[in-house]
């Protein structure tokens, strides 16, 4: 028998609400880490169960960040998700850890970005960003984690796209602010490349950025990006006009 049984769940996913109910959330999240950790020990270590558990245990730790970014409190929040990176680094790849290693990426970067080491937020989503995705990752709310639930297909895709996409755009905002133009440019260009095969997101919010990237080839006499932006931005609204 696994040690995930329905009983161990509902007894998880109890404590997960706990800590998720309270302003305080110390105690209660390091009761869930603790019971996380106990079940652990017991599980095959690399076992579909253990990735799960090691992705409840990150993922707590993520919950834990976020409510205290809803605080501004960033110190705590950066170790927190310094230290659920640290727990599922190493296992990235895996398709029940992905989803969950760029999403803590993706916060722990903004706030580095916040706290002004964008250096270190620089490196952390280059290798987020300049990696090939070579597995189809499982997509999941920590709620779906803990609940057992059926995520929809259509949702999880226009979730990992949309994380992708602000992954990139972060990325173009810290080389805008650390003075590197040319790795901005591509990055913005990339980004919007991106939200164009996908056919996601706003289209006016995607025209205006396409317009902004126009201009700033302009400005550095690269006549042929600008051409082909403003050529791009062109179609794309003729297209979306008459969608």
């Amino acid at each position: 028998m696994g040690v995930l049984t329905k009983e161990v769940l509902a007894e998880l996913k109890k404590e997960y609400h706990k800590c998720r109910s309270t302003t305080d959330v110390e105690p209660a999240q390091n009761n869930s880490e603790s019971m996380i950790d106990q079940f652990l020990e017991q599980a095959e270590e690399d076992s579909s169960e253990y990735m799960k558990l090691l992705s409840m245990k990150a993922s707590v730790l993520y919950e834990k960040a976020k409510m205290c970014l809803s605080k501004n409190q960033f110190g705590p929040c950066k170790e927190f998700l310094e230290k659920g990176l640290s727990i599922i680094k190493d296992r990235s790849d895996h398709p029940q850890i992905h989803f969950l290693y760029l999403r803590i990426v993706n916060y722990l970067s903004y706030v580095l970005s916040r706290t002004c080491d964008l250096d270190q937020a620089k490196n952390l989503l280059e290798s987020i960003v300049n990696a090939e995705l070579k597995i189809e990752p499982l997509i999941y709310s920590t709620d779906d984690l803990f609940s057992n639930n059926q995520v929809d297909q259509a949702i999880a895709n226009s979730k990992i796209h949309k994380l992708v996409i602000n992954n990139m755009q972060m990325l173009g905002w810290i080389y805008g602010k650390l003075g590197l133009t040319d790795q901005y440019a591509d990055m913005v260009h990339r980004s919007l490349q991106k939200e164009l095969d996908t056919i996601d997101g706003d289209p006016i919010q995607w025209a205006v950025r396409c317009y902004r990237l126009a201009s700033l080839f302009l400005a550095q006499s690269k006549w042929a990006n600008a051409r082909y932006t403003s050529q791009l931005l062109r179609w794309c609204l003729i297209r979306w006009k008459w969608r």
